[in-house]
């Protein structure tokens, strides 16, 4: 197997040519590499790595978790091509150790409903995912459910109800047949009465399961 990179620029340098430099800053589970893992070899290398030029040594400011994924698919026989790198300018080692924690550091909060939005919109799985302000385990997006899987509700047909605007009074008719529903932005949480399993689904899912269709 053979990564597909799929970024350009004007230097590409070898695998074996690039140095770690944040030292034991990040702490990366077997799950997180494994998911870096099956990003790079399903969506190919993407995005360049940021470079600091010391001398003879390619400090790498950004990618690390690439570097570790790429290593171990290497280690495992892939092969890996030259990569596509962006050199950050730094007068010092120090001046460097800075950018570094510059482009490790968090400026803002992720608004979690926007972000589940965001998933949903892209058809992503929120398994292959990981954000430090956002639990996704908490949550599974109805995008999830197998192909073919009937859905996780039994429906109850109600052809009265109209998908085409999706209202708080529609989603207070569905109290009725489920267990509990709050409210919250564009998702709605589900407590399966015969289960009791959780999961946040778009609003208009609501009004799909209760004309009788599977979500």
């Amino acid at each position: 197997m053979r990564i597909d990179v799929k970024c350009k620029s004007d230097t590409l340098l070898p695998l074996d040519a690039f140095t770690e430099f944040q030292g034991n800053l990040k702490f990366r589970t077997v799950t997180d590499l494994d998911r870096i893992t099956d990003s790079i070899t399903t969506y190919g290398f993407s995005f360049p790595f940021f470079v600091w030029r010391d001398g003879d040594q390619n400090n790498i400011i950004d990618g690390h978790g690439r570097l570790e994924a790429l290593r171990n698919l290497a280690a495992k026989g892939c092969e890996i091509p030259p990569l596509p790198v962006v050199y950050i300018k730094a007068n010092s080692r120090d001046e460097a150790k800075n950018l570094l924690l510059r482009v490790n550091s968090l400026y803002g909060e992720i608004d979690k409903d926007e972000l589940l939005a965001l998933i949903a919109e892209a058809g992503a799985s929120a398994s292959d995912l990981s954000f430090p302000t956002v639990n996704l385990d908490e949550y599974m997006p109805y995008m999830e459910n197998g192909e073919g899987d009937a859905g996780i509700f039994e429906p109850t047909l109600d052809p009265t109800i109209d998908t085409n605007e999706v209202t708080d009074k529609d989603i207070d008719r569905a109290e009725g047949k489920l267990a509990d529903i709050s409210k919250d932005k564009d998702f709605v949480k589900f407590i399966c009465r015969d289960c009791g399993a959780e999961i946040f689904v778009k609003r208009e899912s609501v009004v799909r399961y209760l004309k009788g269709e599977a979500v």
